[in-house]
């Protein structure tokens, strides 16, 4: 019995639209948060990822822990 040659992966095209919705808030977020705080833009990036990647295991991947992530960093 040969063994199969191709593995195919199934990309959700859904995420693939879902990921620009969130590039574009958390531009948005960035932009409003500099407006009041002196922060570097790396600084406020790392924090970000930071957060979401602790929340995934918490609230998963998706739209509500994609904006309780965005709520935390402020409070550092």
């Amino acid at each position: 019995m040969d063994l199969p040659r191709v593995i195919a992966f199934d990309g959700d095209n859904t995420l693939w639209h879902n990921e620009t919705l969130f590039s574009m808030t958390q531009g948005r977020f960035r932009s409003l948060i500099s407006r009041h705080v002196d922060i570097p833009t790396h600084i406020l990036n790392a924090r970000l990822l930071e957060t979401e990647r602790k929340n995934i295991t918490t609230y998963g991947y998706g739209i509500k822990g994609f904006v309780l992530s965005l709520g935390k960093p402020r409070s550092r």
